[in-house]
């Protein structure tokens, strides 16, 4: 475990280096996910209660106190699919199935964009939603490796978003395969 710097510097998007990182998760035995100071790592149950679903090929950290997560699903692919299936497509498809499971939330399409995930080019796309009555803004991004399709989730409170989402982008920029 790595000390960091003080709590409430993490606000800052100079702040967030690799010394802050007191810890990581690991994804399915390859990708290294870091966990910066006021993260934790979330449990099955928890994971399964804020998904509903039983799937656990995923990891997931969260500041619940500044209401942000970072979750890592992942998914083997048959290896003629996987040639078959390109990041892009498995993305659109991905936003449209959310789209209309999550269309009675307030559902709201922001952008598709590119970015680079562990070395890899991912595809992904932002949209905010409510839960609640409190409004949130994720990203979503696929990349692939291998026969391995990734798929992260990060989400934080619309309210505090300009002041997570430096942090957010941190680990996000900070993420590798071990």
């Amino acid at each position: 475990m790595v000390s960091g710097v003080g709590r409430d510097t993490c606000f800052y998007p100079e702040a967030f280096h690799r010394h802050d990182i007191v810890d990581a998760v690991v994804a399915n035995g390859e990708v290294s996910i870091p966990c910066p100071e006021g993260f934790r790592e979330l449990d099955q149950a928890k994971l399964d209660s804020l998904y509903l679903d039983e799937n656990h090929d995923r990891v997931g950290i969260s500041d619940e106190e500044r209401h942000m997560i970072v979750c890592l699903f992942w998914h083997k692919a048959n290896p003629i699919l996987s040639k078959l299936a390109n990041a892009k497509d498995i993305c659109t498809s991905t936003e449209k199935r959310l789209r209309r499971r999550m269309g009675g939330n307030g559902y709201t399409f922001e952008t598709f964009f590119e970015r680079t995930v562990c070395g890899q080019q991912g595809q992904g796309f932002r949209h905010t939603y409510d839960l609640q009555g409190i409004g949130y803004t994720s990203e979503i991004i696929v990349f692939n490796r291998d026969n391995v399709c990734f798929t992260l989730y990060t989400y934080a409170r619309t309210e505090n978003l300009e002041g997570c989402r430096p942090i957010l982008d941190g680990i996000v920029d900070s993420m590798s395969f071990l």
